[in-house]
């Protein structure tokens, strides 16, 4: 057995998503910059491990076979391998914009810039920063195919990495005095989703034949989704896997002096997780606090919330990352302001777009309130019934409460084009309802000689069978998505028209760039030497790269 403790899964998760932060300062920023902002963030980690425990967290260690941690890491590999991950496979179609940002992470200079060098890459880039940086150095041997092929083998392994610290995070997380299914938890975890399957059959009939056709179910409920796991790497895994590990920390974090320090690593991977996490942890910091008044100890928990390392971390990373974001076409002018429905790309109350679209049909409208309803129903309310029923605690049952309404009121708000703020806003607070359903499951299986039979099994684990069946409904749509890509691989190998493939698998042989895409895109920052992030942080032309300074130290 190996005794694995939470401070090193901890550790792991800071370094994961620290690593390309830094990647990105020491290449997009100039050298003053990249000093200092580096300093801050190395400084930050350092106060935080250096009184760093085990009994940071509520589950402090646990023990696992080399045969259940070599299991585990096949699952992170395969789940990887089946996403598309390095293109071994077919991929969804979100990847081709994002295989375009590769290519240009790989083959151009960075900072990246378009159209004549006045416009400039500006997207949550930060989990590509690393395998393209590999990618970049093979770039030196004048091969650009080879430069691709590393860059993307580079991103699997990231990934397959991030996974593997996120499901050993969950077995920790769901055991319970030496209770553990490790196995059971990172199965549950990988095929946990909401009830889509259910949802499909109380939607209109044009959208239940349309996405049952083409096997991708969680559009049933119109503009609102809550993704699956699953999906979630499948379509957009930069805004996922470096999320999920950080999100456990602080579903595991049993005091304040970690928080912002941990919420703040996430920013420049996933802004719209990022808005979920930070109000998952002011519900979670509200249930500490109200509990210290209880205690008494309510100055010292605020001792330990004012650490230096929550503040360090916002001086290392908020003051980059929001000048950076802001520069963004979508942002930073008026492009895109008529481009939904006249709307605006702002953020707005979706519910009033629709109401205006529908005009005065008065049935449309309960039918648009009813689908709401049955949205949140079956996406996390039954969950959320369930877990009530199972959990005692007032903090834990509190936190399921607050969960709950946030997950309600999510969907109603809408930012940008498209309806990300919806499905990505939500991912915090939907992994920590698959983490408690996981603890619900396991501590509800019985022990040995509890059980005698299956008429006191149905009596005694009636909410373990309810759980499991919903778990298993649920479970329609990864297994969808796995079976979709599976199947769209097979059809590279032998094409059939007649079956349908929504894109081949990427070719390394003509790589496409952003540069194919209108300068309006959410990818670029127009006219960027005007903004702040420029002027004050981005390296200039006539910046010397750090590397041509230590090559002259050297000398």
């Amino acid at each position: 057995m190996i005794t694995i403790s939470y401070r090193q899964l901890k550790m792991a998760a800071v370094f994961f998503a620290a690593a390309p932060i830094l990647i990105f300062f020491f290449t997009w920023l100039n050298l003053f910059a990249a000093l200092g902002f580096s300093a801050l963030l190395i400084a930050a980690a350092y106060f935080s491990f250096c009184k760093n425990s085990a009994r940071d967290g509520e589950r402090s260690e646990m023990q696992l076979s080399v045969g259940t941690i070599v299991g585990i890491a096949f699952i992170s590999l395969f789940w990887c391998f089946l996403a598309g991950q390095g293109a071994f496979v077919h991929q969804t179609n979100d990847h081709m914009i994002r295989n375009m940002i590769i290519t240009d992470l790989t083959l151009k200079e960075w900072p990246v810039t378009y159209f004549g060098g006045d416009t400039m890459l500006c997207y949550y880039i930060a989990y590509w920063m690393l395998p393209c940086a590999v990618g970049k150095l093979v770039l030196l041997g004048g091969n650009a195919d080879l430069a691709l092929h590393v860059s993307n083998y580079m991103l699997f392994l990231q990934s397959a990495v991030g996974i593997f610290i996120t499901l050993l995070l969950v077995v920790m997380l769901t055991q319970k005095k030496g209770r553990s299914y490790p196995i059971l938890a990172v199965l549950i975890f990988v095929f946990f989703s909401g009830l889509d399957i259910a949802g499909m059959m109380v939607t209109v009939p044009e959208y239940r034949d349309a996405y049952m056709r083409q096997d991708h179910i969680e559009w049933w409920a119109l503009d609102f989704q809550y993704s699956s796991n699953t999906t979630c790497l499948y379509w957009v895994y930069n805004q996922t896997v470096p999320v999920w590990p950080l999100v456990l920390c602080l579903i595991n974090e049993c005091h304040l002096k970690d928080f912002a320090f941990l919420a703040v690593l996430i920013f420049p991977f996933a802004p719209f997780p990022f808005v979920g996490l930070v109000l998952f942890c002011l519900m979670r910091a509200a249930i500490l606090l109200i509990g210290a008044v209880r205690k008494k100890t309510l100055a010292e928990e605020l001792r330990i919330m004012l650490s230096p390392q929550n503040f360090l971390i916002c001086f290392a990373v908020a003051p980059v990352f929001i000048l950076y974001f802001t520069a963004n076409v979508m942002v930073a002018s008026s492009a895109g302001a008529d481009s939904f429905m006249g709307y605006g790309t702002g953020f707005r109350i979706l519910d009033k777009i629709h109401y205006d679209l529908l005009g005065d049909d008065p049935v449309a409208r309960r039918w648009l309130i009813w689908l709401y309803f049955a949205f949140i129903f079956l996406e996390m309310g039954v969950y959320s019934i369930l877990l009530l029923i199972h959990f005692k605690k007032g903090r834990e049952r509190a936190l399921i409460v607050g969960n709950m309404i946030a997950l309600a009121v999510i969907p109603l708000f809408q930012l940008g084009v498209s309806y990300d703020f919806c499905m990505r806003v939500s991912i915090p607070g939907l992994v920590f309802i698959c983490v408690m359903m996981i603890r619900l499951v396991i501590e509800e299986i019985p022990k040995k000689g509890e059980i005698n039979s299956l008429d006191a099994f149905a009596r005694k684990k009636l909410l373990l069978l309810i759980s499991s069946m919903v778990l298993a409904i649920g479970s329609a749509t990864p297994f969808m998505e796995i079976t979709r890509e599976i199947m769209n691989t097979y059809q590279d190998i032998h094409p059939d028209p007649e079956i349908f493939v929504e894109f081949s698998k990427y070719d390394y042989e003509n790589p496409t760039s952003l540069e194919t895409l209108s300068p309006d895109s959410n990818f670029f920052a127009q006219n960027y030497k005007e903004s702040g992030f420029y002027r004050y942080f981005c390296k200039k032309q006539q910046d010397r790269d750090i590397t041509e300074i230590f090559t002259e130290v050297e000398q």
